[in-house]
C-alpha cells in the first residue's frame, strides 16, 4: 500500500446578514456549520480526515482572488477556512486507471477536488438544516503542491427564513442540526448511487437540484420543487392535484387560507411546464415586473410556497427519521 498524504485548505466567503434582526440567526447557522464540518467532511468524502474549520482571515493573495468574485462590500462577508488531510492510495488509484501514467501534480489536484466537492455537498444540505440562512460566493481550495479548484457559490432561499409581505408562512419550517440532516441523508442512497429510486430519495434528489439552481431561476426552481413534492406525495394514478393537497395536509398540517393553495400551486406548475403561463425571455432587455407586476408577484409567491413545502416535507423526514413512506386511502363504515 502506497499512501499519498496531501494537506489541503478551502476558503469560502460567507455572506453576512444585512439587517440587525437577522444577524443572530445568521451567526447561529454559520456556527453550526463550522462546528459540524470536522465530523461531516469525512462523511461527504472519506479520503479526508483531521478536519479543522474556523472563521479566519485569508492570506492577501487568496483574499484578493476571493473578493474578485464578490459583487458586495468585502465587509459583508466572513471567510470560512477549512483545513484537512487528504489520503490517497496510489496502488488503488493506478488499478482504477490502468495503462496511464501520472505525475505527482495530479494527486494534489485530486485532494483539492475532493475537499471542494465535500464542501459543496455540505453547503447544499445547510439549506435543509438552516433554510435561507447560509449564502456563499465562490470559494477556492488550495494545496501547497499547486492543487487548485473552486467551490461553487451557494445561494439561499432567504424568504423561507424571513418572509416578506404576503409571502407564505405555511407550512412551518424549523432549524435542524446539520449533523442530524447528514445522519438522515446517510440512510438514503445519496452517497452511494447516481440515481434515486425510492419515493423519498426521488424527492431528495429533486430538492438537491432545486438548491443548486438557487432562488433566482424562478421557473426552474418551481419545476424542481414541484418535482420533489410530486415524488413524495403523488402516485401515477388519480387526481394528482388532490393527492398533493390531501397528503400535504396530513404530513405538514393544514393551511389557514380558505382556498386550496396547494391545488393552486399545482395549477401554476402545470401552466409553466406546459407553456400556458407567461414566460420570460432569456434576454434581460426589459423588466417583467414593470410589464405585469400582478403575474410576477403571483408567480414568485408560488415559487416560494413550493420551495417552502419541499423543505418542510423533508425536514419532517429528518426529524422523524423516516426513509420510506407509503400512502393509502381507507374507508371505514358502520
Amino acid at each position: 500500500m502506497h499512501l499519498i498524504e496531501t494537506p489541503v485548505t478551502a476558503w469560502i466567503p460567507v455572506r453576512t446578514a444585512l439587517w440587525r434582526d437577522r444577524i443572530e440567526a445568521s451567526e447561529i447557522a454559520l456556527a453550526d456549520l463550522s462546528e459540524a464540518l470536522p465530523s461531516l467532511v469525512p462523511v461527504a468524502q472519506p479520503g479526508l480526515r483531521d478536519v479543522d474549520a474556523a472563521i479566519a482571515e485569508p492570506p492577501a493573495k487568496v483574499r484578493k482572488r476571493l473578493l474578485s468574485n464578490i459583487l458586495v462590500d468585502a465587509r459583508l462577508v466572513k471567510f470560512l477556512r477549512i483545513k484537512a488531510q487528504h489520503t490517497l492510495d496510489r496502488d488503488v488509484f493506478d488499478e482504477q486507471n490502468p495503462g496511464r501514467e501520472f505525475n505527482d501534480d495530479i494527486f494534489s489536484s485530486v485532494a483539492a477536488m475532493h475537499l471542494g466537492e465535500a464542501m459543496e455537498t455540505l453547503l447544499m444540505f445547510s439549506e435543509l438544516s438552516h433554510p435561507g440562512r447560509i449564502s456563499t460566493t465562490q470559494g477556492v481550495v488550495l494545496t501547497s503542491q499547486g492543487g487548485n479548484t473552486s467551490v461553487q457559490a451557494k445561494s439561499c432561499f432567504s424568504q423561507l427564513w424571513h418572509p416578506e409581505k404576503n409571502d407564505p408562512t405555511w407550512p412551518a419550517i424549523s432549524t435542524l442540526p446539520l449533523q442530524n440532516v447528514l445522519s438522515w441523508v446517510n440512510g438514503t442512497s445519496f452517497f452511494t448511487n447516481a440515481l434515486a429510486v425510492s419515493r423519498i430519495e426521488r424527492s431528495l434528489a429533486a430538492f438537491t437540484q432545486m438548491v443548486h439552481l438557487g432562488p433566482y431561476k424562478e421557473g426552474e426552481t418551481l419545476f424542481r420543487a414541484m418535482q420533489s413534492l410530486e415524488a413524495f406525495y403523488c402516485d401515477g394514478t388519480g387526481d394528482l392535484r388532490k393527492q398533493l393537497a390531501d397528503k400535504a395536509a396530513l404530513w405538514v398540517g393544514l393551511w389557514k387560507e380558505p382556498k386550496n393553495i396547494v391545488g393552486h400551486l399545482y395549477d401554476m406548475r402545470s401552466k409553466f411546464v406546459h407553456g400556458g403561463a407567461k414566460l420570460q425571455y432569456w434576454s434581460d432587455h426589459a423588466d417583467p415586473w414593470e410589464e405585469d407586476e400582478k403575474h410576477m408577484r403571483s408567480f414568485g409567491h408560488a415559487v416560494t410556497l413550493a420551495a417552502r413545502l419541499a423543505v418542510a416535507t423533508l425536514q419532517r423526514c429528518v426529524i422523524d427519521e423516516v426513509h420510506h413512506i407509503e400512502w393509502s386511502y381507507a374507508v371505514k363504515t358502520s
